[in-house]
């Protein structure tokens, strides 16, 4: 299944890295997903496996946006 959605970064770290986000997929608010102590949690119950892979689709590809536009990632 393909879904559609935004985050909008609402808190970042001092790398640029958004460790708070607010989620939307499908057309439905979803939540805030956080990155804390190295974990992705959300404020809502939805399964921690979808979760982490949100959470770590979501860095990676901010990684990846980073490293085409040349911007210090460590």
């Amino acid at each position: 299944m393909l879904l559609k959605g935004y985050a909008e970064s609402i808190q970042s770290l001092q790398s640029a890295t958004p460790s708070s986000l607010v989620i939307h997929i499908q057309g439905w608010h979803l939540g805030t997903l956080s990155f804390v102590d190295k974990k992705w949690s959300m404020d809502k119950p939805i399964d921690p496996a979808f979760i982490e892979e949100l959470g770590q689709y979501i860095y990676s590809y901010m990684q990846s946006v980073k490293k085409k536009m040349r911007y210090q990632t460590t």
